[in-house]
């Protein structure tokens, strides 16, 4: 039984199903009844994606990590080149490059999979719909108040989530109201390090809480009446 070697590269952040079901795809469906199949998989750097896609959850040696231990992948290569080229090629001994069928553009770049295309040695493979990275982050962001007070309650400092004390203020206000709940004092106190360094006491909050309600209240009003003129 002899081996072919393929190749797949990626980002692979906030590794996910759809990564995983890529790398069974190509273990079990390109292999051959001669052949089994040595899959390499390239993990880009973080100045690269960094430069190229954006800045990404995990790092580069997260990432690495994180698909090294998956069962289907034989081998990795750590900041991999954006670009494959015949000298990577040459180098891994690859028979196959595996990636969607579409166009990949880059910096200067059309499709940074072209070379390998014109050489007859890229396989085109469809993603899992309903899963990606780029999904994933939405959902986080599209929830992020929810996200906030979550992770308030598991332990992490406002600091850690880099929001001032008006910030959790306003996220946990909005959380209590929205749960029909009275106890926004005990969350202030247990989830964001205490009263704002001005409050002298405890006893101040109420009023504050009221306040700002009522200038809430009236900023929405004088913008009625703005609007009715």
């Amino acid at each position: 039984m002899g081996t072919v070697r393929v190749y797949v590269d990626g980002v692979w952040d906030m590794f996910h199903y759809g990564h995983v079901k890529l790398f069974e795809y190509v273990k079990t469906h390109m292999k051959t009844a001669n052949n089994n199949v040595y899959l390499i998989v390239g993990v880009t750097g973080d100045a690269d994606t960094a430069a190229r896609k954006g800045l990404t959850v995990q790092t580069h040696a997260q990432r690495c990590e994180m698909v090294g231990q998956c069962k289907w992948v034989d081998a990795i290569v750590p900041d991999c080149p954006w670009v494959v080229d015949a000298a990577f090629i040459g180098t891994h001994d690859l028979r196959w490059v595996v990636h969607d069928g579409a166009p990949y553009q880059s910096e200067g770049q059309e499709d940074v999979y072209a070379y390998v295309k014109s050489i007859g040695r890229f396989q085109h493979v469809s993603r899992t719909s309903g899963v990606s990275t780029t999904d994933l982050i939405s959902k986080i962001l599209s929830n992020y108040e929810e996200y906030v007070v979550r992770n308030l309650k598991r332990g992490c400092s406002r600091k850690e989530l880099n929001l001032s004390w008006w910030e959790a203020f306003s996220v946990l206000t909005k959380n209590r109201l929205a749960a029909g709940s009275t106890h926004l004092l005990e969350d202030l106190e247990r989830y964001v390090d205490g009263l704002p360094p001005f409050a002298p006491s405890r006893h101040h909050i109420p009023a504050l809480y009221a306040g700002c309600a009522a200038a809430a209240v009236s900023c929405a009003a004088l913008l009625w009446r703005a609007w009715r003129v």
